[in-house]
């Protein structure tokens, strides 16, 4: 699937997106734009004879201007429709056909009856858009809208159930209506009808001398919607930038203007939307403008509208869509940081115990309560009666720390010996959202608690007793819950700090957490004297216990930053495993304990999120995490191929939202539609730099064997669960593509024929089931479950 750039496709137009001058733009550039179907109604009453002859001649510039792939149909229309011509524009012969066509017209009739002819241009347009939904779509009716109205053979029925009949189709969604009105103001129903679906109006003579030279809309906007995604309730300014497409270049000056419609039941508009540049200039050559906004006083909610594009001088040029849609909701997330579950002991039944751990909350975006009351923090825990759980907040700069501690300060009964388990309640105050709400906490009692420490100690100065030491400490159930929890939770780092400043200025590259990690477990040892050791035996290699990644300037590291900004700075890098997660910790080893995460200053150990922008002194680096059901390679229809993580995902929706990973780290989000793509891979890691810690998700490897013979005779071959019944949107597991590929999701429209190899109805039935856990997966993102 070879790699190419395009434009991305509109999603409403507003004006003509038909007609194009070949002396304009290099094929390369059309070729960017889709195909056009238009339908073109011609009002050829008696009232209209005058203009006959200019009405062909305008359409026939319309012809000239169609591009490879483009369809035209024409009708005139008196009391009825009847098609004068239509081709499917492939070379110049069939513009020329369809010229000839059109440049014959004639009276018709004695009435004008428009409702007919538009219903039937609808039901066309309508038409053309189940067949080629990518295509644009433009309705052109050219009309006196001169009427008899005594005569009752003038209308067949009302516009009023046009606009009922086709509601879906008001000019906006790659439908754009365009009337040539001939005289001076459209009679009272039309024109109402006109408004009401968003057409475009040109009136003749007036604009006589813009519609003669009309060949082609000037400017299309490449924008279908702005989400600005999630905001915080708190003051905001942020940037966003529209991209314009000039298919005719504007002769003279020519601007176009920006404004808003939106019903906001919260806020105000003017506190949303705060354009400083109101007003640009078109330009010759594809172009892209920055507008500022700014929020302020939401409520929280999700909250949409549209920005508004138009001429200047409504003759000047012609803009396709007018209208961009957005949307934004705003929650201001707290972020909760802590790497596992709340677990306390062993606490013997004797003696004082107190130990605590703690929660760290940080702001995701600007602004911050207060006070450290702005979270209400409980614990929901039976314990029996001598154990207690005291929660102390405190405010810190940029962070609120949440210490937990578990204390005993009389005797327990004998009878209350195992874990009890509950839960830390965080509940924000109105207007704030946490990333967690609840955290498992847990708190064991044992007979008597261990000091690994004193242990380690003493097993080493009383070498002669280590096995009957450890016999008699392994007996003891709290020395076993403390050595299962460590080897079950300690392990190694997991990501990549993808390098985003590097003050060496090429010296540093990427560094792959988990692939570093995974080479220090073997180490190479030599026995022998001399330069060469020829024996066998003088050369093996062992396993080791390392754990971790260390990072800085000096001896004894893996990766080495040489910059002076880190001199004698020591930064280490381990891992945590959760149920269903590995985390990634940074603590400094040496050096000022001090940790810079998304530009707060952090001390002791500091969890790294997903797509977090860590300092090391002077270098800036974003840590990417693996997303096993989220990080996905998309291949587009046009050959584009993009990588990212899926935001939200919904097999049978329209399409999905993609936090594009070309555009870190501003975490640009855009919205997908399925039927622009080729497939979707997800991917254990975009690199194929795959570890241990990634394959722990195993994809099923049988069902109907079949081969995928794609449009573009690309050929996959692979297991699927039916081959029969094949929905429009299917899972498919290739047998030869490594471990890195987890599955497809394929387009069956982009398929030319899929062949069945080999059936196998009960392989088929066992790869649903070990599929369904990743599945379930998947669908939590759609509730938002995933973190």
């Amino acid at each position: 699937m070879p790699k190419i750039t395009r434009w991305p496709t509109p999603y409403l137009l507003a004006v003509i997106l038909l007609f194009f001058s070949p002396s304009f733009s290099p094929q390369t550039q059309a070729q960017e734009l889709p195909a056009q179907d238009v339908v073109v109604l011609i009002d050829c009453s008696e009232s209209m004879s005058p203009y006959l002859r200019s009405v062909g001649g305008i359409v026939s510039r319309f012809v000239d201007g169609a591009r490879a792939g483009d369809s035209i149909a024409c009708y005139r229309f008196s009391n009825y429709p009847v098609l004068i011509g239509s081709r499917n524009i492939r070379k110049q012969a069939d513009k020329a056909l369809l010229k000839s066509q059109v440049s014959q017209l004639v009276v018709a009739g004695n009435l004008t009856n428009y409702t007919p002819a538009l219903e039937k241009g609808l039901s066309e347009i309508r038409g053309l858009s189940l067949k080629w939904p990518k295509n644009d779509r433009l309705l052109v009716l050219i009309t006196d809208g001169r009427r008899n109205p005594s005569d009752p053979r003038t209308e067949s029925g009302p516009l009023g159930e046009l606009s009922r009949k086709f509601s879906n189709l008001k000019a906006g969604s790659n439908f754009a209506f365009q009337c040539f009105y001939i005289g001076t103001w459209p009679e009272g129903d039309l024109q109402s009808y006109l408004l009401s679906s968003h057409a475009h109006i040109a009136y003749w003579p007036a604009d006589a001398t813009w519609l003669n030279a009309l060949t082609l809309a000037d400017v299309r906007i490449m924008e279908t919607e702005k989400v600005f995604g999630q905001i915080p309730n708190e003051p905001t300014q942020s940037t966003f930038s529209v991209s314009f497409y000039p298919r005719r270049p504007p002769k003279g000056l020519a601007m176009i203007e920006i404004g808003v419609q939106a019903d906001f039941t919260k806020g105000t508009l003017d506190r949303f939307f705060d354009i400083q540049q109101r007003r640009f200039i078109c330009q010759e050559q594809p172009w892209t403008e920055r507008f500022n906004f700014e929020t302020r006083g939401f409520g929280r909610g999700d909250y949409k509208g549209s920005l508004v594009f138009q001429p200047s001088d409504p003759q000047t040029v012609l803009l396709s869509p007018r209208l961009v849609s957005f949307s934004f909701s705003v929650a201001e997330s707290l972020r909760v940081l802590t790497p596992l579950s709340l677990r306390f002991g062993p606490t013997g039944y004797r003696g004082e115990y107190a130990e605590t751990l703690s929660i760290s909350i940080v702001p995701g975006a600007i602004g911050f309560p207060d006070n450290p009351d702005a979270i209400s923090v409980r614990a929901d825990i039976d314990l029996p009666e001598g154990l207690q759980i005291d929660i102390s907040p405190a405010l810190k700069d940029k962070e609120i720390v949440v210490n937990i501690t578990a204390s005993r300060h009389q005797p327990l009964g004998r009878n209350t010996t195992g874990t009890y388990e509950g839960t830390i309640k965080l509940i924000p105050k109105e207007g704030w959202l946490l990333t967690e709400t609840e955290i498992p906490l847990s708190v064991e009692v044992a007979q008597k608690g261990v000091n690994l420490k004193a242990v380690a100690f003493y097993l080493i100065i009383v070498a002669g007793g280590i096995a009957a030491v450890a016999v008699l400490l392994l007996a003891t159930g709290g020395v076993r819950s403390a050595i299962s929890d460590y080897l079950e939770h300690r392990t190694r780092p997991v990501g990549k700090l993808i390098l985003m400043r590097d003050p060496t200025k090429g010296i540093v590259k990427n560094i792959n957490l988990g692939r570093i990690a995974e080479a220090k477990r073997t180490k190479e040892v030599r026995v022998g004297t001399g330069e060469r050791v020829e024996s066998s035996f003088a050369k093996r290699v062992i396993k080791t216990d390392s754990l971790e990644v260390l990072i800085g300037y000096g001896e004894g590291i893996d990766v080495e930053l040489p910059h002076s900004s880190l001199i004698d700075r020591l930064f280490r890098f381990s891992g945590l495993r959760a149920p269903d997660d590995v985390h990634t910790i940074v603590k400094v080893v040496t050096g000022p304990d001090e940790v810079i995460v998304n530009n707060q200053h952090r001390s002791g150990s500091v969890q790294l999120r997903h797509l977090d922008i860590l300092k090391l002194g002077a270098f800036e680096f974003i840590y990417e995490a693996p997303r096993l059901l989220q990080q996905v390679v998309l291949y587009f229809l046009s050959g584009e191929v993009r990588q990212g993580w899926i935001i939200a995902w919904n097999v049978e929706a329209e399409g999905f939202h993609l936090l594009d990973r070309g555009k870190l780290p501003s975490r640009e989000s855009f919205y997908v539609r399925f039927h622009e793509l080729k497939a979707v891979a997800f991917v254990r890691d975009f690199d194929g730099e795959l570890t241990k810690h990634l394959l722990s998700l195993r994809m099923p490897n049988s069902g109907h064997l079949v081969r995928l013979i794609f449009a573009d005779q690309e050929e996959m071959t692979g297991y699927v669960f039916d081959a029969k019944n094949v929905s429009d949107k299917f899972y498919f597991f290739p047998d030869a593509m490594g471990p890195n590929v987890l599955f497809f999701v394929i387009e069956k429209h982009t398929l030319k024929e899929m062949k069945l190899l080999s059936e196998d109805h009960k392989g088929a039935r066992l790869a649903r089931q070990a599929f369904r856990p990743s599945l379930e997966g998947i669908r939590r993102l759609v509730k938002g479950e995933t973190r």
